[in-house]
């Protein structure tokens, strides 16, 4: 979101965009101080990699210790940040690509407005991408 404008993620399984490979994050759902903390306890040699974000000055580097900085304060901000990549709710976003504004009007049953679960699934009220 920062510095791409964007939001996305990569999931724990990813088909290339040339559609001739997939690749598979055994280890997505855990915390990186833990693969840390075990890395260390197995005495894991830890290999220089300068192609896989492991410079100091990258934007990598930065939000991880922006989202360090914020867990001291909050512990549950990393799996809050996970949940909510595995929780989203196309109506509450501003794309309208996803969500056709001009029409809200039609999301309203006997007034009230209708949600997430009831417009979304037979995607009726999309708008054709």
């Amino acid at each position: 979101i920062l510095y791409n404008g964007d939001i996305r993620s990569m999931p724990p399984k990813l088909l290339s965009d040339n559609k001739k490979h997939i690749l598979i994050r055994p280890m997505c759902y855990v915390q990186e101080a833990d693969i840390i903390t075990y890395a260390n306890a197995q005495a894991f040699p830890i290999i220089p990699c300068t192609l896989c974000g492991s410079q100091d000055n990258l934007a990598r580097k930065r939000i991880g210790r922006l989202i360090h900085q914020l867990a001291e304060e909050n512990p549950k901000i990393p799996s809050n940040i996970l949940h909510a990549l595995q929780a989203i709710k196309p109506s509450q976003l501003m794309d309208q690509d996803l969500w056709n504004f001009r029409q809200l009007e039609s999301h309203l049953i006997n007034g009230n407005a209708v949600s997430d679960e009831i417009i979304f699934p037979d995607e009726e009220y999309l708008t054709d991408v």
